[in-house]
């Protein structure tokens, strides 16, 4: 490996435009000795265009920056997109479908995770950290089913949907004991049908 070097099943760097793709494979980097690996991803390893009907369903396991669909949001945007694997990272900032955004006035539509994300710290059900400011970052209509695992601790940075940073969100939910909870309020729908039909309102 090369300092900064991203991985995708994909795309290890998209530029342009990826439609229409589907990755099962999975993806599993492993530092060695001084080099650096900057993102990692089911779709594409570090990103400034459009991904658009993406679907991953591998396991992605690495150091830092991972994400199912995209490691590093660098620009563009992701729109219809979901994960079903399991995102493992052994540093920070992991997500199920972004590990970190970098680029300020990025949206992120219809996307879903039901993968387990799991990581130390800026781990997120959806997406791991938002670096950019001011906050013109947003992600609207998504839902995280998946288990997010980090430590408890103060400093740790988690959450269901995002780990950290400044981001606006609109008609997201995720899975608790008691149904799903949709992101910003306290309304829990307790059976599917009645998530379904608050999701599509």
């Amino acid at each position: 490996n090369h300092d900064g070097v991203s991985f995708g099943g994909i795309s290890g760097m998209n530029r342009g435009s990826i439609k229409d793709v589907v990755n099962e494979a999975d993806v599993k980097i492993e530092r060695k000795g001084s080099s650096a690996v900057t993102a990692i991803a089911g779709i594409s390893g570090t990103n400034f265009g459009e991904i658009k009907n993406a679907i991953n369903t591998g396991n992605i396991q690495g150091t830092a920056n991972i994400g199912g669909i995209v490691g590093n949001l660098e620009g563009g945007s992701i729109s219809n997109a979901y994960n079903t694997g399991d995102i493992n990272g052994t540093s920070q900032v992991i997500g199920g479908i972004v590990g970190s955004i970098t680029s300020s006035n990025v949206n992120i539509t219809n996307i879903y995770n039901t993968g387990k994300i799991s990581g130390p710290d800026g781990v997120g059900g959806l997406v791991g950290y938002v670096f950019s400011n001011p906050n013109t970052v947003t992600i609207t209509n998504g839902y995280n089913l998946g288990v997010v695992e980090y430590p408890a601790g103060q400093g740790i940075d988690g959450g269901s949907i995002v780990g950290g940073g400044a981001i606006t969100i609109k008609n997201v939910y995720f899975k608790t004991d008691a149904g799903y909870q949709k992101y910003g309020d306290n309304t829990v729908y307790a059976t599917t049908a009645e998530f379904n039909a608050a999701f599509a309102a």
